[in-house]
């Protein structure tokens, strides 16, 4: 595995629009970092080119206008994300920037240069030009960024149990998912009396909760006795995965807890968050897009339309 993301950084990039989801990222924002330690650095990022308008006048040879209403954009966003920096608790070191241009690359690349260990942004089912609104320019963000991408909406904040906060790791042995596991640890064992659950889920081709399982192979009735043995095996890889992580989190107030179901994936992410309360739910995506992964293609859109808690992507190339 080529990178790991502790949150040694200290650091988590916020990237706002100044949309309907500001006040749930701020927040999420505000309370993660309280639970971390971290600072946040507030980014705003222009983009003079959201609005056709304004491409047609640069066809047009404006540019000194576009220019000058470039320059009050930034004077403009400047004023409201310094303002924004102010109404966090003092505890918090917050540092604000704005910047003008392409808002994916941009993002990405403040994290990089910034050391934030973590981008969260604002996201939801439907999307607007210039900003990180919908799902999918999430996704997009991810394939750009060298940190985990954290996603959350008015309706999917991140908002911990007084005495700590459930992480939500899904690991389907590759090392997609074993860069996600090490986020997941990296959190609970930070955040004293935090539960990681360990979750793998057995697709059997992808098969509704509760159908009668199939021997993909053979097309055959799984029996019991089978499919005992096989959860065995699960278990010994889980445990083989997870390594000290136990004992680890142990010592540092917090648990480890490890399931094993089966079904469609984006399904039983679901019911397994829901079931565990959890907090934060966190899987692994390719920056390259593959067909056969479960982590990615549609699965990572179809995973952040079914919770109702904020998602965290971490992005590895392999």
């Amino acid at each position: 595995m080529k990178q790991t993301f502790p949150l040694a950084y200290k650091k988590i990039l916020v990237a706002t629009s100044f949309d309907e989801h500001l006040e749930a990222l701020l927040e999420s924002a505000e309370n993660l970092a309280q639970l971390t330690g971290s600072s946040i650095r507030l980014l705003h990022v222009c983009d003079p080119w959201a609005n056709s308008f304004l491409s047609f006048a640069a066809e047009a040879g404006a540019t000194d206008l576009i220019g000058a209403l470039k320059k009050e954009a930034i004077r403009i966003a400047s004023r409201r994300l310094d303002s924004l920096g102010r109404s966090f608790p003092r505890e918090i070191k917050v540092e604000t920037q704005v910047v003008a241009g392409d808002v994916t690359k941009l993002i990405a690349e403040d994290a990089t240069e910034s050391e934030s260990g973590l981008i969260m942004v604002g996201a939801s089912k439907g999307g607007t030009a210039g900003t990180i609104q919908g799902f999918s320019s999430a996704i997009s963000l991810v394939m750009e960024s060298s940190v985990p991408v954290m996603v959350v909406n008015r309706d999917a904040k991140f908002v911990p149990h007084k005495k700590g906060a459930t992480f939500l790791a899904c690991d389907d042995f590759t090392e997609v998912s074993g860069a996600a596991l090490d986020v997941g640890f990296s959190f609970a064992s930070a955040v004293k009396g935090s539960t990681l659950v360990h979750l793998h889920v057995e697709s059997y081709g992808e098969l509704p909760r509760h159908t009668k399982l199939k021997d993909p192979k053979t097309n055959s009735a799984i029996t019991p006795e089978q499919l005992e043995f096989i959860n065995r095996q699960v278990e010994d890889k889980m445990l083989e995965r997870a390594g000290e992580w136990p004992t680890v989190l142990e010592t540092k107030g917090s648990r480890y807890e490890m399931e094993i179901v089966s079904g469609n994936v984006p399904d039983e992410i679901d019911h397994s968050a829901i079931a565990h309360r959890a907090d934060i739910v966190l899987f692994g995506q390719h920056k390259v897009f593959h067909r056969k992964s479960m982590h990615v293609g549609k699965v990572p859109y179809k995973v952040m339309l079914a919770q109702n808690r904020p998602v965290i992507v971490v992005p590895i190339e392999i």
